[in-house]
């Protein structure tokens, strides 16, 4: 029987305000909650008061997701090292670990969600940073999974593994936002400062595509438009008017950032006639400490980004600001910023 000793390393959310669709104010991350890093007894009775609620007001459903173990796992990455495993709280999650191949990529899945968090976007899914006994995700592993485990799985020298865990979409569907027909679609709407109104369900999906196209450019993720990873919470029919999840985000905070990707990235941008009007002010409005604040560490003492990766972060912020104020100048702002 496996012991369950005190292995998790949980990093709580950012921030304790859950996400809702009003417009957030422009001191949403300066007015986030700290990130108070813990360790959890894999053992513990979470019935007590000893669990934060900044865990559950952040979107995690289940609390037990920071101390249960694995029971079964497989492999379900294509180019970056993800398991699919099922927990014994019932539920299933995915696993991204520190890699040899990924690196500590998983830090991106962590401070997207974070930054998302702060921001009052809730298009990012939920994730904790977690880590597991290394001989435990072993015996949950099928071969195929155990294969990949031993080659490229990076283990602590106390034996523990650490990571990105992010309860598992049932019901997610993916958005090919990418293809010729959808982009011309949702190009027109956004890259058009002459297009005219748009009907309330056309409008909301603008404004969460041009919100995730600044977003991944403030967050350096060069990875959204290589396929599938854009999704939707629509139950079996698509509707355009259901929420876009911007899943996948181990792309995000790279140092460096890849050029070739971000100058696509720019490229977006700057093609770019209409923006959110409540997501700009939050980007004009957010300072460093605001950020570090948000972003928060991976462990005690150790932030969770470089000041390097602050530091191009803040660099990029300029560049867009600059060209969203030259749009402003020559199409108005009401044009400009008309979006949600």
């Amino acid at each position: 029987m496996r012991s369950r000793i005190p292995l998790a390393l949980v990093m709580l959310s950012a921030c304790s305000r859950p996400g809702s669709d009003t417009t957030p104010p422009q001191s949403a991350i300066a007015d986030a909650t700290p990130v108070s890093p813990m360790i959890v007894d894999s053992g513990k009775d979470m019935s007590d008061s000893s669990l934060p609620m900044a865990a559950i007001e952040a979107g995690v459903m289940d609390v037990s997701y920071f101390t249960a173990l694995p029971v079964r796992g497989k492999s379900v990455g294509h180019t970056s090292v993800v398991f699919k495993l099922s927990l014994d709280n019932g539920q299933f999650a995915a696993y991204k670990p520190r890699s040899h191949v990924g690196g500590e990529r998983f830090h991106g899945e962590i401070a997207a969600y974070r930054l998302g968090q702060a921001w009052g976007i809730d298009n990012v899914p939920p994730v904790i940073a977690r880590g597991f006994s290394a001989a435990d995700l072993r015996g949950a592993m099928d071969q195929k999974a155990l294969d990949l485990f031993s080659r490229e799985v990076v283990v602590e020298s106390d034996g523990s593994v650490r990571g990105a865990l992010i309860p598992w979409i049932g019901s997610l569907e993916f958005l090919p936002l990418e293809t010729g027909k959808e982009r011309a679609r949702w190009g027109a709407w956004l890259d058009d400062a002459d297009a005219g109104e748009l009907d309330d369900c056309d409008a909301s999906l603008a404004a969460q595509i041009s919100t995730m196209i600044l977003f991944d450019t403030m967050s350096g993720d060069w990875d959204r438009w290589s396929g599938g990873n854009i999704g939707s919470s629509a139950l079996g029919t698509r509707n355009r008017c259901d929420k876009v999840l911007y899943i996948d985000n181990d792309g995000a905070f790279f140092d460096p950032v890849p050029a070739a990707p971000l100058a696509a990235q720019f490229a977006l941008v700057k093609k770019m006639t209409r923006f959110s009007r409540s997501f700009v002010a939050s980007l004009k409005t957010v300072s460093e400490p605001d950020l570090e604040h948000a972003i928060g560490d991976e462990m005690p003492g150790k932030p969770l980004l470089s000041r390097k990766v602050i530091d191009a972060f803040f660099a990029r912020r300029r560049l867009v600001i600059a060209d969203i104020d030259r749009k402003t100048a020559v199409h108005g702002e009401a044009s400009t910023l008309s979006l949600p």
